[in-house]
């Protein structure tokens, strides 16, 4: 189950390690990168949490206006 490796300190860099592996292959998915968020605020790594976060609202926004300008 998921949410019990992801609410759970036990396991908890293992499924970052996980997440950091998927993210070197596509470093820009949205998905992804909100599945680390998520599983460093099970973690209750809250700062490193926002700061993917921010991440993703940065993406989005260039994606956004890439999207608009075609």
């Amino acid at each position: 189950m998921l949410g019990a490796e992801l609410y759970s300190d036990s396991g908890g860099d293992s499924l970052l390690t996980g997440i950091g592996t998927r993210l070197s292959a596509e470093p820009n998915n949205l998905s992804i990168l909100m599945e680390k968020g998520s599983a460093l605020e099970g973690l209750r790594r809250y700062k490193e949490a926002v700061e993917i976060y921010t991440q993703c609202l940065v993406i989005s926004c260039l994606l956004y206006t890439s999207d608009a300008a075609d």
